[in-house]
């Protein structure tokens, strides 16, 4: 039975996926959609996950689902190979991951936000059918623009996913993934900012940006997890040294009463991690 609800859970991800899907794809009544996500700046946005039952990819949950994905592979790893849903699991976590990856267009820009809450909302219809005319604008942030709650959850999550894929031996794509957390840790904690004011920047007539959609109430809890993850990763112990003094700075300890883990605070699960 839980082996069945494991299945269904990662099957999920699969029926969420965007860009040109593979051969293997299990969720079949599901096609290619959005393949030139990005095409207008020469970027290759295709990929990723959908947020929900609509088709926009919003980068802070989107990074936050992948770091929890590893997190849950590696305290569980026995019951993903037991299952049987090790590959699956492997293979949901990687898809979100190379999106990741394709966001970091340069090494001071991440790409935080394609699609528009406006625009395709007033859209119904399938993903694979949406017309190429439906503006999918494409939201960024840089040192001028910050952002640190996305930037930072993508640090970690691709810190999280270099441990997972090291310990499963794809050396390569674990010291890639590595790479590109330290570079976006570094944008993200030497260049502060709430990422919805540089997003609300960018934009025009009717866009709602990430309004109505995932505002951030602060991203001091993305200070001291992101540093746990790379502390994970790195066994540099500068990053653990950083998130004991971000945790008590920010006094995540009060935080934690009465709230609970998610992508938009993270102090539970700093806690989990510290201890």
């Amino acid at each position: 039975r839980y082996k069945n609800y494991l299945n269904q859970s990662i099957l999920f991800f699969e029926a969420q996926r965007s860009g040109r899907l593979p051969a293997n794809q299990r969720v079949k009544w599901r096609k290619s959609a959005h393949v030139e996500d990005g095409k207008k700046y020469n970027w290759d946005l295709s990929g990723g996950y959908y947020d929900a039952g609509d088709f926009i990819k919003f980068g802070l949950p989107g990074a936050y689902a992948m770091t929890m994905l590893s997190w849950s592979l590696l305290e569980y790893p026995l019951g993903f190979q037991r299952t049987g849903q090790l590959e699956h699991m492997l293979q949901a976590i990687k898809w979100g991951l190379d999106f990741i990856l394709k966001c970091h267009v340069e090494r001071q820009k991440f790409v935080v936000q394609v699609g528009d809450p406006k625009s395709d909302h007033d859209y119904w219809g399938s993903p694979e059918d949406m017309p190429k005319v439906i503006n999918r604008p494409i939201y960024f942030v840089t040192p001028e623009l910050p952002g640190t709650e996305p930037v930072l959850e993508a640090a970690s999550a691709l810190a999280s996913g270099s441990i997972v894929f090291q310990r499963y031996g794809h050396m390569e794509y674990a010291n890639n993934l590595l790479k590109h957390a330290r570079e976006l840790f570094e944008l993200g904690n030497n260049h502060r900012g709430k990422y919805q004011g540089s997003v609300d920047k960018q934009k025009k007539g009717s866009m709602l940006g990430v309004n109505e959609g995932y505002l951030s109430s602060s991203y001091d809890d993305e200070l001291v997890w992101s540093n746990l993850w790379m502390y994970k990763a790195t066994n540099d112990t500068r990053y653990l040294g950083r998130a004991k003094a971000s945790y008590k700075k920010f006094s995540l300890e009060r935080r934690i009463i009465g709230t609970f883990h998610s992508w938009d605070d993270k102090s539970v699960g700093s806690v989990l991690l510290l201890s």
